[in-house]
This record gives structure tokens, C-alpha cells and sequence, in this order.
């Protein structure tokens, strides 16, 4: 078994139930309320917003980081903690890495021991020092029965491995970079010994050869240089094309206002590696498509958008959550996203 024991999740029932997604009501920006509420669910097997809670967190992106790190750091309960740990290695935030250190001092064992699986996602420096920490000195189990130390262990001998074959490859690289080299100038040798004898044969012809006569030479009539003519703009050699790579067209849509600042995905679901851009609160978009769950729209940046929002697929499209849209229109035409192959 490897999650947490049902009996040790909390069963309260939050009075006000907030809708989230596309079930929430139309026009503006997600409340600190609204994530509260999704920060609740993330501790609550039984809250009706659990099963999407960490979905609806991570495609909200940096707004919803303060509300995981503090959910990080809570002992009461432990589940919210827990899962706070696994949604934020998805979102880009410099707040992501020192929370999740942290976290390994938390008093509940599994919440450190998933705070141990999330830094091995971060690909961060600082994170394997603090593994080593852990490898050395926690002596917590899950309550399924994970020793942490042995995680946090596995984890580092991973990362050597990686880092040794990495370190190979590279000296292969290098080796055979060398190879190359040290041909391409033996080769550069017997070119330059073949010209050399080549040089001494001519010369040693010119030598034995008998003096010619000296040339005389004669005046030449001078003449006058034509005057350089224009080309002619009809002709066509005059013509020259150059091949100009065309601009990105924003495709007629549905207009719209990004509500609150987000990742852009290259497909419908949330993963670690299809972020594809950035949105800000206020950009205005034009809205493509919808997913067939209703919870995704496919967009276009418009004209009036944040300096450090862009989307980098060669269409300058991408999808982003219902949620990260204000006043989101109803009948947008559903697309099925091709599979990457």
C-alpha cells in the first residue's frame, strides 16, 4: 500500500460549499475564498470538491501558491498537508522548493515522506542536501509502513546514477570530439606534404627549362567605362524574393478576459511538462475551442495582454482552465486535441 490509510483522513463537512471550475458563477477573479475552499477539499476525502481539488490548484497556478505553502505547514490536518505537497512541484514558483524543505521538518511522517517524493520533481540543487539530511537522521515511518530515511535514500542513489551517466556521456563526447580532431589533422598533414612535393617537382622543372624571351609591352588603348544602368524594376532578374517567415494569425474566436494569471498547457489536463506559456489577470484572449469536459478552452493571446504573457506553440494556441476565465462564454465548439504521438 502506498497512500495514505483512510482512517487517518479527517472527515469534517465545510458549512459553505463554494462552486469551483465551471461550476462557479460567472464573471471575476477566483476569491481568497474560492481557494480556501479548494485548500479545504485537499484535506477532506469526504468534501464533494476532493476528487479535483489538486487539478483546480494546479491549473491556478502562482495565485494559489501562499494558500499550499500555509496548507504545508499546518499539523491539523495532516491529509491537506499532504497533498498540499504533491501540487506544488507542478506550479513554477520560487516559493516551491523552501516550502517543501521545510516541510520536511513536519511533524506528521507522512506528510514528510511525501514532501521527499516532491523534491525529487524539482530537479533543484538544494533539495538533494536536504535529502541527505533526511536519508541520515529521520527515523519516521507512514502509516502504511514507508520508512522515510529509505526514501529520501532511494531517491539520492537515483540521482548519482543519473549524474554518473550523464558525466559519461559527456566524456564519450569529449573522446570522440578528440578522435575527430586529431584525424582531421593527420589528414591536414598529408594534404599539406603532398602540395609541398608537388611545389619542389614544379620548381625543379622551371630550373632545367631554358630562359625565355623577355616580353615587350605595348600601350593599350584606354577605354571608357560604360555607365553602370540601373536594373530594370519590370525585369525579371531584378526580381529577388526572400522567403519571410509568416506571422502568427489570431484565429477568429470568441473574445474574452483572463480573470486570473495561469500556465497555458499544450493539451487539456494538467502534467509536469506541458506547460507551453503564461497568461496574466486582464490579457484579453480569443477563445478557440472547449474540451469536451467543459473545463478547458483552447486560446489565442490578443492585442492587449501582460509584457510577460506568451504562448510558444508554432499556432499560438494552447488550453487553459475555465477557471482562469472571467464571464466564460457558453456554446464554444467542442475539439478533440490530437495525441502527441
Amino acid at each position: 500500500m502506498t497512500g495514505p490509510h483512510p482512517a487517518d483522513e479527517p472527515n469534517e463537512t465545510p458549512a459553505e460549499m463554494l462552486p469551483i471550475g465551471r461550476e462557479r458563477p460567472r464573471g471575476g477573479a477566483l476569491t481568497r475564498d474560492q481557494i480556501a475552499a479548494l485548500i479545504t477539499a485537499l484535506g477532506n476525502s469526504a468534501h464533494p470538491l476532493h476528487p479535483r481539488a489538486a487539478e483546480e490548484l494546479t491549473a491556478i497556478g502562482g495565485p494559489a501558491v501562499p494558500a499550499l505553502v500555509a496548507a504545508l505547514r499546518t499539523e491539523e490536518p495532516w491529509l491537506g498537508a499532504y497533498h498540499a505537497a504533491e501540487v506544488l512541484p507542478r506550479i513554477s514558483d520560487p516559493q516551491v522548493v523552501p516550502a517543501l524543505i521545510e516541510a520536511l521538518r513536519h511533524p506528521n511522517s507522512n506528510v514528510r515522506w511525501n514532501a521527499v517524493r516532491a523534491l525529487a520533481n524539482t530537479n533543484d540543487p538544494r533539495a538533494l542536501l536536504a535529502l541527505r539530511n533526511v536519508a541520515d537522521e529521520d527515523r519516521g515511518r507512514t502509516t502504511w509502513g514507508e520508512a522515510v530515511a529509505d526514501t529520501a535514500r532511494g531517491i539520492i542513489d537515483t540521482r548519482l546514477k543519473e549524474n554518473i551517466l550523464y558525466r559519461s556521456v559527456g566524456i564519450l563526447k569529449t573522446i570522440a570530439a578528440l578522435a575527430l580532431m586529431l584525424f582531421a589533422l593527420s589528414q591536414a598533414s598529408r594534404i599539406v606534404d603532398a602540395v609541398r612535393a608537388e611545389v619542389n617537382t614544379i620548381q625543379q622543372t622551371v630550373a632545367g627549362a631554358p630562359t625565355p624571351a623577355p616580353l615587350v609591352r605595348t600601350a593599350l588603348p584606354t577605354r571608357t567605362a560604360a555607365p553602370t544602368r540601373a536594373p530594370d524594376p519590370t525585369s525579371t532578374a531584378a526580381v529577388v524574393t526572400a522567403e519571410v517567415a509568416p506571422p502568427v494569425v489570431v484565429a477568429p474566436g470568441i473574445a474574452a478576459v483572463i480573470a486570473g494569471a495561469g500556465n497555458v498547457r499544450s493539451a487539456p489536463q494538467v502534467a509536469e511538462n506541458n506547460v507551453v506559456g503564461r497568461i496574466a489577470e486582464g490579457d484579453q484572449i480569443q477563445i478557440l475551442a472547449a474540451s469536451e469536459d467543459q473545463r478547458w478552452f483552447r486560446i489565442q493571446l490578443g492585442a492587449q495582454r501582460a509584457a510577460e504573457s506568451t504562448i510558444t506553440t508554432p499556432d499560438a494556441s494552447g488550453w487553459v482552465s475555465v477557471s482562469l476565465v472571467a464571464n466564460p462564454p457558453a456554446g464554444v465548439p467542442v475539439e478533440t486535441p490530437t495525441p502527441a504521438p
